[in-house]
């Protein structure tokens, strides 16, 4: 009796790069988290390690994904979403690698929404800081300037506010 071949090394490579992605997604959102922690507490100094952290793990998911869609290639599949749930028809009894990529899915809508959210907190904590600068500017009775590209600038150089 023969024995079915077993999963090509494309195969295996896709399986492995989803579990390594989901991981690293995993740790991704983890830091968005905890990104949003530190801008909710409004410690601004606290970020840049997160950032950075966060920079070289988008650049490490890149790179996985770039790897599946590689070994989708090379599995007779297009890259992408639709290579994925392609594979995964053909290889029904894979269910681990489909739930890995069904969670992997349900993260990435989860990790926009954290980044999105964090922009925003991003942008109020901004806006909050020019209207203190813009109140102690006013406070101190230097006026309000604006340059020619239409920020605010401290100090003269520019326009007063209202003398067009």
């Amino acid at each position: 009796m023969l024995t079915p071949p077993g999963p090509s090394s494309a195969d295996l490579l896709i399986e492995q790069t989803l579990a390594d992605e989901l991981g690293a997604l995993q740790h991704f959102c983890t830091l968005l988290a905890e990104e949003q922690e530190v801008l909710k507490r409004g410690e601004a100094d606290k970020l840049p390690p997160i950032v950075e952290k966060k920079s070289v793990l988008a650049g490490r998911l890149g790179e996985l994904l770039a790897q599946r869609e590689h070994a989708l290639t090379n599995a007779g599949q297009s890259a992408g979403r639709e290579g994925m749930e392609s594979w995964l028809v053909k290889h029904p009894r894979q269910t681990e690698i489909g739930k890995t990529w069904h969670r992997l899915l349900d993260l990435a809508v989860t990790a926009r929404s954290q980044q999105e959210l964090n922009g925003k907190l991003i942008a109020m904590q901004l806006l909050h800081n020019q209207q203190a600068i813009a109140a102690l500017m006013s406070a101190s009775g230097r006026p309000l300037t604006y340059g020619p590209d239409g920020h605010q600038r401290m100090g003269g150089g520019g326009r007063t506010l209202g003398s067009a």
